[in-house]
Order: C-alpha cells, then structure tokens, then sequence
C-alpha cells in the first residue's frame, strides 16, 4: 500500500470521527427533512412557516456550524411580475413585489402591493419614490423585539 493511501485512509477516518460517517450525515439531514414534513401541517395552520438552511441543516454538528432559520407569513406573497398578483386573492394576501432593478448584487426592495393583513408588515413599511415599501431595518428591529422578550432593538 503506497504512502498516499495510507494518508488518504487516515484522513478519512479522522474525518469521520470529527465530522460522522456519511451514513451520520445523511441520517442528521434526513431527520430535519422528516420534522419539516411533520410540522408543514402544523406551520400552515399557524400561518407562519420555517425552514432551516446551513451547514446545521446539511448534517454537520460543528461548534461553528451556523444555522439559518428562515419563516414567512403563508398569507403573504412574494411575486416578482405584476401579472402574477392576479393569483392571488388581496383580501386574504398581502402581495409584495420583489424589485432588483438599481440595487446592489445581493440586494432587493419589497414593495408593498396590496394593504398589509399583519401589523408587523404595516408597522415597517416606508414611503419610497411612489411606493411603500418594507424597511429591512424597522422588520429587523420588530423581529428581534417579538423574538426576545419585548426587549427593544435600535440601530
């Protein structure tokens, strides 16, 4: 056995043990897939769903491992044409059009459609050109305030 495969056999095996066996991996992932399917059912009754993203998500259980958790009103859709708000019924959805034109890579402006069903929604909205549009800095302050207490955010 040459040099290299024994190098490569230890780093597999210390990989393994460091990170789990693929198996590991696979089955940590497959059992946030399978608690995302029990609580969709859950969630939407709520009117509220969640989705986790990251490298938690993926399997790995570093203590550097991020985990990204993303929720979303189900009465509140996102569509990026104006033809699409036909879809939707604007008594039972806030409807807000995604808008990448003139921001940065990465960056978008949400402009609120339709009037808002959550006070939330309402309490961040801004006025911008001729539109109202949601401030990422004001939802950023109400989220951090619901989801610690009543603690207040600022900037």
């Amino acid at each position: 056995m040459s040099d290299n495969c024994r190098v490569s056999e230890a780093l597999y095996v210390g990989l393994c043990g460091y990170i789990g066996t693929p198996t590991e991996v696979t089955a940590r992932r497959e059992v946030v897939d399978m608690k995302e399917m029990i609580m969709k059912p859950v969630d939407i009754h709520k009117r509220c769903r969640r989705m986790e993203s990251g490298s938690h998500r993926e399997g790995f259980r570093f203590k550097s491992s991020d985990m990204d958790i993303m929720f979303w009103f189900t009465n509140h859709k996102v569509i990026t044409d104006l033809s699409q708000s036909s879809v939707y019924d604007p008594s039972k959805h806030s409807i807000i059009l995604m808008e990448d034109t003139d921001t940065p890579p990465g960056f978008v402006r949400l402009q609120l459609m339709t009037s808002p069903l959550d006070r939330n929604i309402s309490s961040s909205v801004i006025p911008f050109n001729d539109g109202m549009f949601i401030s990422n800095v004001k939802w950023r302050q109400i989220i951090l305030t619901l989801i610690s207490g009543n603690k207040t955010y600022t900037d």
